[in-house]
């Protein structure tokens, strides 16, 4: 049994904590969904073909990642755990930069360039969490 939550992946042998990315990948669809185990923690192989590029004879190593397609038996579930992660992630960031704006604009001489760019963080966040929130 595999339960995909915001921060990892509830299985039969414990929990893999995990974090997720969608549609960075060439070789996969703008939909595709990439589940990456934090601290080179395993991925359970219901998940699909594991990949690990792990390299002990050069002391290169990498986490297991899985890359879900629509139509995939886990997508769905993926899909609203990357959702959920993306929404609270957003309000934290938006959060952090409602209070780094105001305290550009009460330092007396605000520069212009940061306090645009933060608007425009800002207008970004609202953004995602209002499409997030429908």
């Amino acid at each position: 049994m595999i339960k995909i939550l915001q921060n990892g992946i509830k299985h039969d042998n414990g929990y893999t904590p995990c974090f997720y990315s969608m549609g960075n990948n060439t070789h996969h669809s703008d939909r595709c969904i990439t589940i990456y185990a934090r601290c080179y923690e395993r991925l359970p192989a219901e998940l699909g073909a594991i990949q690990n590029d792990t390299d002990t004879q050069t002391d290169y190593f990498d986490s297991d990642k899985v890359y879900l397609e629509p139509g995939d038996k886990y997508y769905t579930e993926a899909l609203a755990a990357y959702n959920k992660r993306r929404l609270a992630d957003s309000k934290r960031f938006l959060k952090h930069d409602e209070k780094r704006l105001q305290k550009e604009l009460d330092s007396g001489c605000p520069y212009e360039a940061t306090v645009r760019c933060l608007e425009e963080s800002i207008a970004n966040y609202k953004h995602i969490i209002a499409s997030l929130s429908a």
